[in-house]
């Protein structure tokens, strides 16, 4: 795709409203997959409770992005993008990486194409 804004009045945008519990360095489902369809990923803002690197993946496998360290009470907000920031491969489920105990509240806004 070029740059540009891509217009999605037409598609619908859902929210997942994020609340994982302090578990221990793993992977956290949040949101889950929908047959066929990939998850773009519009905005998000994320709290985590203690200082931890966080990042996205494709089901429990494929990378969306590197891991991003955040301090204790620190937020991730990347803003809108209507592009997308990135997307899950199709039929997969979108899942937080996280390299540490912490819990992880807040939503994420995205569509299914």
């Amino acid at each position: 795709m070029g740059a540009g804004l891509r217009d999605i009045s037409d598609k619908e945008i859902k929210t997942a409203v994020i609340n994982l519990t302090a578990g221990g360095a793993e992977d956290e489902d949040a949101i889950a997959l929908v047959a066929g369809k990939k998850l773009e990923i519009v905005d998000m803002f994320l709290v985590v409770s203690a200082s931890v690197s966080i990042g996205f993946k494709s089901n429990a496998g494929t990378a969306l992005t590197g891991l991003m360290t955040l301090a204790a009470k620190g937020a991730y907000a990347p803003g809108y993008n209507p592009d997308s920031h990135f997307a899950t491969a199709a039929g997969e489920k979108l899942v937080i990486a996280c390299g540490g105990a912490t819990d992880i509240d807040g939503w994420i806004n995205y569509y299914e194409v």
